[in-house]
């Protein structure tokens, strides 16, 4: 896994304070610069997606800067580390928004802290535009969130694939936490509506065998298991299938479809594959070359390598479409604009071919996106091998029945 980053790189000036580290870069422009504030996970457990979120953002400023802007506009943009953490998280917001006066927060990475700075950004009317794919609740007059939605990414893409399987029967190992919870009762409703049965079993996060459970599921008569978990959790739910030599597939929840996952379980794969919700990023030179996305994706990942000397993954790629979106839109509203504004644009305006998704707001939809159907399978060079490229369309909506 790679160490939390303390500092970018020589064009930030990094700047000790009561929550974390900042870093701003200056817009060098005659015209009135883009200011955007940023709370990301650096440290604590979402550093890993905060570290690529970081990287891709510094690294789009970089570009976007370097090419004029955009109608003379350039990007002043200021970094926050939340440490993962609501409090913090609300705190940084606070301290931007008094001392920054951004036109648009992007963040937190995770649902957490995204859904913690809510209510503060709603107050002071300032465009927040969440990493995660957290839940939205309308109205949401300065609120947009990223990635696809839950219930798609969790229960209608792997179910589906697994009534493409011609499988019967699927049993979800689950944590007892808020989030493994939550994913078993999406899995389980998506099941159900496909005309699954479905078999449950949880463990502790803490728990470091879980072969009572899977021998339960497995007594089930279930045709495929489903790793409804993250982080740890997989590795521990991995070894209790070679322990009792389980030959059925896997499929492993898309929270886990990373590159620092994806070598941390390279050594312990079952022979008959993992196989998760992906992103096309981490597959891209393997995509057909009429993919519209493909040469935009590897534009980026070359970019983002050359500077980082690490691959791009799915949340560098979700923090490059997220910058673009608000560069195009504060460089055309203006900035110093009031936040209705932008987000009347992005209703209106927004139609972006991305390097993570593909965007359309509208007045009821600040995701703008529904998914593309991308099935990966993780591989013993802790990478991920191309599957399958499911149209949105063609996913029916088992999980929001």
């Amino acid at each position: 896994m790679r160490m939390p980053r303390i500092a970018t790189c020589a064009l930030v000036a990094a700047v000790a304070t009561g929550f974390g580290v900042t870093a701003a870069f200056g817009a060098g422009s005659a015209a009135a610069p883009i200011k955007l504030g940023a709370v990301l996970s650096l440290t604590g457990p979402g550093s890993s997606l905060g570290i690529e979120e970081d990287h891709a953002l510094v690294l789009k400023v970089a570009q976007f800067n370097a090419a004029g802007g955009l109608k003379g506009h350039k990007v002043s943009l200021k970094i926050v580390d939340d440490q993962s953490t609501p409090d913090v998280a609300v705190q940084a917001t606070r301290t931007l928004i008094a001392d920054f006066k951004p036109d648009a927060i992007i963040g937190g990475s995770i649902s957490a802290t995204c859904l913690a700075m809510r209510p503060v950004t709603e107050a002071a009317q300032v465009l927040q535009y969440c990493l995660s794919a957290a839940p939205i609740t309308y109205p949401a007059p300065y609120y947009f969130s990223a990635q696809s939605p839950f219930t798609r990414w969790i229960g209608d893409v792997p179910i589906y694939w697994m009534v493409q399987k011609g499988i019967k029967s699927v049993g979800c190992l689950y944590t007892t936490d808020s989030s493994g919870q939550l994913t078993n009762q999406v899995v389980q409703k998506a099941a159900t509506q496909a005309g699954l049965k479905y078999a449950s079993q949880s463990f502790a996060g803490t728990d470091t065998d879980v072969t009572t459970q899977l021998t339960k599921l497995r007594g089930a008569g279930i045709d495929a298991l489903y790793i409804c978990t993250t982080g740890a959790g997989v590795v521990t739910a991995l070894n209790g299938v070679r322990q009792l030599g389980m030959s059925i597939p896997i499929w492993i929840s898309s929270g886990s479809a990373s590159l620092p996952i994806a070598s941390l379980i390279k050594g312990i794969l079952p022979s008959q594959g993992a196989y998760t919700a992906g992103a096309k990023i981490q597959v891209v030179r393997k995509l057909p070359k009429t993919d519209r996305q493909r040469k935009l994706i590897l534009a980026f990942s070359k970019a983002y390598e050359k500077r980082f000397k690490e691959p791009a993954d799915i949340f560098s790629a979700t923090g490059a479409d997220v910058f673009n979106i608000l560069t195009r839109t504060i460089a055309n509203v203006g900035p110093g604009k009031p936040a209705g504004s932008y987000t009347s644009y992005m209703e209106d305006k927004i139609r972006l071919t991305g390097v993570q998704l593909n965007y359309n707001f509208t007045p009821n939809d600040h995701r703008g996106t529904d998914l593309d159907g991308i099935v990966n399978r993780f591989n013993s060079s802790g990478a991920f091998d191309f599957v399958a490229d499911y149209a949105p369309g063609k996913i029916p909506r088992y999980a929001e029945k």
